[in-house]
């Protein structure tokens, strides 16, 4: 069974040399990446916080774990959800081979097919992990004292060769997503502050202080939406003494030039000391 790029032509073009165009980045310097927080809007916001981690990534990676929240389906709290039946994912850019994710609970296929959370990185992954093969897992909410249990079913299947992505958005701001801590007017100060709160709390997930990270989204009553994956991303990162850092931090209110609400991205990295 194949998953559909079901988004293309609508989050991303479906041509390939215009998507080609769009997702194309400059090499970086530095160490190559394991691990990942990226942002999953439609590609025209969400590119430029991908693109650091296509710029960097270890190419003798050869598996890509990609975690990420369920936004059209409700799933049980402290669940991972995966699919057995999924022998490929297809992209404009041609097709990746995929692998299930051990230990998540299975049947998950509709939601896994359905979620753009999943969708945003595989053409890039097709790109620059041409043979790479993906598992996917879907998960919403997790308490605290579930996170180990769940980032120890990732633990067991990081080898050198597979790297981890949290898929998450972070602050969504407006009074459509019913978040207004700095008034329902959308100007520059209230972007700073939002901006400021995202990279706090990005900042806790990349030196591995997931729990202080949690507590902070719950204390916030945060729209991070994809904080669940991030946090069992941070928990096996520091179980695996990996290095992390913010690479970027932007919003869709700079890419738009306006609106009534904006959503902001942040990037996190992390690399082998």
């Amino acid at each position: 069974m194949e998953r559909k790029d079901v988004f293309a032509g609508y989050w991303y073009p479906s041509d390939k040399d215009e998507l080609h165009d769009l997702i194309a980045f400059q090499p970086e310097h530095g160490a190559r990446i394991r691990s990942a927080i990226l942002p999953h809007a439609g590609l025209f916001f969400s590119h430029r916080g991908i693109a650091h981690y296509l710029a960097r990534v270890d190419h003798a990676i050869t598996r890509v774990i990609i975690l990420s929240p369920s936004h059209y389906f409700y799933l049980k709290p402290n669940e991972m959800l995966g699919s057995r039946v999924f022998a490929s994912a297809r992209t404009p850019l041609g097709v990746l081979s995929m692998v299930p994710l051990e230990g998540a609970a299975f049947g998950g296929e509709m939601q896994i097919q359905r979620e753009h959370a999943v969708e945003m990185v595989l053409p890039g992954l097709k790109e620059v992990l041409p043979d790479g093969t993906v598992s996917m897992g879907l998960v919403n909410q997790v308490d605290e004292d579930q996170v180990e249990r769940l980032a120890g079913l990732i633990l067991g299947q990081m080898d050198d060769h597979t790297s981890l992505i949290a898929s998450s958005d972070f602050t969504h701001y407006g009074e459509g997503f019913h978040y207004i801590p700095y008034g329902p007017e959308i100007s520059d100060e209230v972007r700073d502050k939002v901006g400021r709160d995202d990279r706090e709390l990005a900042g806790l997930l990349a030196l591995g202080e997931w729990r202080q990270a949690l507590r902070l989204s719950i204390g916030r009553h945060s729209t991070v939406c994809g904080i669940a994956p991030s946090v069992i991303a941070s928990c096996v990162n520091s179980h695996l003494g990996l290095v992390g850092e913010i690479a970027d931090s932007y919003d869709s209110f700079g890419l738009s030039g306006g609106g009534e609400s904006f959503v902001s991205y942040v990037t996190v990295l992390w690399r082998n000391p």
